[in-house]
């Protein structure tokens, strides 16, 4: 997030981010702690590009919103997460038309930079969106 917040000041774009971090205090973005519901799917909806790390829930509603996504998967030797599924989870994901899979702040500006976003598809778009609905009903 400390990366994030300082590429925003070279960037120049307004960026909204979905922090859950009490003792991150940003100086460029705006941070919230957590965002329920249609809030957090009316900010993705409004989002021009989706950064976030290589969790399914956040792949699956860039590929229901059809917005381009960055993933940057926590990893475990940096005491980011417990172990290092999010790395497979990403890997499974690189080459997604949609998807880019970045692995530190400098190839993450990069590709914040790039101007061809296209929206991410994961095969047919309707599977898609029953397999969501199915997930949403079951967690819901």
């Amino acid at each position: 997030m400390a990366a994030l917040d300082d590429m925003a000041k070279r960037i120049g774009r307004p960026i909204l981010a979905q922090t859950a971090d009490p003792v991150f205090t940003p100086h460029t973005i705006q941070a919230v702690d957590f965002l329920r519901g249609a809030e957090f799917e009316d900010a993705m909806a409004g989002a021009r590009l989706i950064v976030a790390h290589a969790g399914i829930g956040a792949i699956m509603a860039a590929a229901h919103l059809r917005k381009p996504i960055i993933l940057m998967p926590r990893r475990a030797d940096l005491g980011e997460h417990r172990n290092d599924h999010q790395i497979a989870t990403a890997r499974r994901f690189a080459g997604v038309p949609g998807i880019t899979v970045v692995q530190s702040p400098e190839e993450l500006e990069s590709a914040i930079r790039a101007s061809d976003y296209q929206p991410v598809t994961i095969g047919d778009q309707a599977r898609l969106g029953t397999l969501i609905e199915a997930i949403s009903q079951a967690i819901g």
